[in-house]
């Protein structure tokens, strides 16, 4: 841990010829920021755990990242992260992920007036954020992936295609819609269950299948946020167990959401991009140094 200054105003007041003349200095205040580092064993929760990171932050770290990296396929032993919060209540400040092949990530909190505070990168101006999630489930694990040549199914004993990701998760997590939209069918047949499907953009479509149930009050022609919950994991329609069957279609067509790279949700506007900037380099000048060797 280590002090961060914050302006405060004081007034000195200086007499001129019999007439008081006040000027307003900024002296600095100290403020503790606190810091965090460590190094990949087996997984992100355990490095954090073990430097004394809580739940919150872990979450909060995780969430920046996760749209340009899977914290369940990607991360390797030996990868590097540190991240560095002045507020608990604005979250983190700055964080960076290093993996051991691969190129650096690096985030920066940054509000532009009358939005929202956004984790942008640096390195781009761009934010964090991407126009579609990687996932619809948090902590599904991938049991089948997308393939036009075809995989086994284990109920109609024939080899047939597999047009979209399969994620086991247990019954009754919540599944998210992975980008803006208005939703085109909340609805039961026999094969897919209780299902979802979302238009997004022009050229977009997505489908949730094999729900337990639906989330309420979701209806035909509802708007929906990227990252609201549209229904949960469950086992209805042709399903062997407990599972969500995710589709992504493109201009009608079905398409891999694996292999897909979408650009970012938003970018910092040109007017803002030096004082970001220069924010950045004032945050990340900040961030703990790695101990030697890691």
């Amino acid at each position: 841990m280590f002090l961060f200054t914050k302006k405060t105003s004081v007034r000195i007041c200086q007499f001129l010829l019999g007439s008081a003349v006040v000027a307003v200095l900024s002296l600095p205040q100290a403020q503790a920021l606190h810091s965090y580092h460590g190094v990949i064993t087996s997984s992100f929760r355990a490095s954090a755990q073990q430097a004394g990171v809580d739940n919150q932050l872990i979450a909060a770290f995780t969430d920046i990242f996760s749209p340009r990296l899977d914290f369940k396929r990607e991360l390797r032993r030996g990868d590097r992260w540190r991240f560095v919060v002045k507020d608990r209540r604005e979250g983190i400040a700055a964080a960076e992920y290093v993996p051991r092949r691969g190129r650096r990530l690096r985030a920066v909190r940054y509000e532009i007036a009358g939005r929202s505070a956004l984790h942008y990168s640096p390195d781009d101006s761009h934010s964090l954020q991407r126009a579609f999630l990687r996932t619809p489930v948090k902590g599904g694990r991938i049991t089948s992936t997308f393939s036009r040549r075809g995989r086994f199914h284990p109920l109609l004993r024939v080899v047939i295609p597999h047009f979209g990701v399969d994620y086991s998760a247990r019954i009754g997590t919540e599944v998210m819609s992975v980008a803006d939209g208005v939703v085109v069918r909340a609805t039961y047949n026999r094969i897919n269950g209780w299902y979802v499907k979302l238009q997004h953009y022009p050229f977009y479509h997505t489908a949730y299948c094999h729900l337990q149930k639906i989330a309420p009050h979701l209806k035909k022609g509802k708007a929906v946020k990227q990252g609201d919950v549209i229904g949960y994991v469950g086992a209805s329609g042709r399903a062997t167990g407990p599972h969500l069957h995710f589709s992504f279609y493109e201009r009608g067509r079905y398409a891999d959401p694996l292999r897909k790279q979408f650009p970012p949700k938003t970018s910092v506007p040109q007017p803002y991009r030096a004082d970001f900037q220069q924010q950045a380099r004032n945050w990340l000048s900040l961030l703990p140094p790695y101990p030697p060797g890691a």
